[in-house]
């Protein structure tokens, strides 16, 4: 120490360390981040100092999150099941209206993490029959 990295995207920081102590291992720690973006160009922007030492950057790359959409839906039994297409590592969340003039969407239970290309949702058809879902990505 002292030491500091902060990693700024949009203007905005998502992630600022401050005197860690030395990674462990071969000194190489994997950091991976998920931002939006508001336009087609954004500023990814990197701030560093290590007085008793040194960091090192390597590839880095920005890659687009492809929406979700949806794949499959079928009921049978009382249940509404639905697919969407997926990336691994990302966290998803279905949500609901019973109405599109609602002003808010309702979580329909909690995140869903992505373990491979494809995420499968159910909701059990109520007395309410008619419900509208989208699907988004959580951090």
């Amino acid at each position: 120490t002292p030491n500091s990295l902060q990693v700024n995207w949009n203007g905005g920081s998502i992630t600022n360390f401050s005197n860690v102590p030395q990674f462990p291992g071969d000194g190489w720690t994997n950091l991976q981040f998920m931002a939006g973006a508001t336009g087609t160009n954004t500023v990814l922007q990197f701030t560093y100092r290590n007085d008793t030492g040194y960091f090192a950057l390597d590839d880095i790359s920005v890659q687009p999150v492809p929406p979700p959409v949806f794949q499959s839906a079928s009921a049978a039994g009382g249940t509404l099941s639905f697919s969407w297409n997926a990336v691994p590592g990302l966290n998803y969340q279905v949500q609901y209206k019973t109405n599109l003039s609602q002003l808010s969407w309702l979580d329909l239970g909690g995140a869903l993490p992505a373990t491979n290309s494809t995420v499968t949702a159910s909701d059990t058809i109520g007395p309410d029959r008619q419900k509208f879902y989208r699907i988004t990505v959580v951090p």
